[in-house]
């Protein structure tokens, strides 16, 4: 049988916690992140205990503020374009424009058969 293995919230906390890269792209979340942790405990203790007595929600809110953004052209960023122009709901150009350059982004990368799976083509 097979059995799937899933990381806990910490482990992926830390994961996104430790990746300087992350912070030097993130900082107003890890700032806002900050903000909420300061309510669990103080700079002297280790970060992953601190986030351990957080209520679940706020974890999941420090996760999701400190969540590195999709790689520019990959079908994450593509998907999070979308949803973020229909929910913002941009006038019909900027739309189509937006989403003619993701398109464009994406087959310029090789992602033909993604595009179409996407567009249901």
């Amino acid at each position: 049988m097979k059995r799937m293995i899933t990381a806990s919230l910490l482990d992926t906390f830390m994961k996104y916690h430790e990746d300087a890269d992350n912070y030097s792209r993130n900082r107003d979340g890890f700032d806002k992140m900050y903000e909420i942790l300061d309510h669990y405990g103080n700079e002297n203790e280790d970060v992953d205990v601190v986030f351990s007595r957080a209520t679940p929600a706020d974890q999941e809110r420090m996760v999701q503020l400190i969540k590195p953004d999709p790689e520019v052209g990959s079908v994450e960023w593509f998907q999070n374009l979308y949803h973020s122009n229909v929910i913002e709901k941009l006038n019909g150009r900027q739309y189509a424009e937006g989403f003619s350059d993701a398109l464009f982004a994406l087959s310029e990368m090789g992602y033909e058969d993604e595009i179409r799976k996407l567009i249901g083509d």
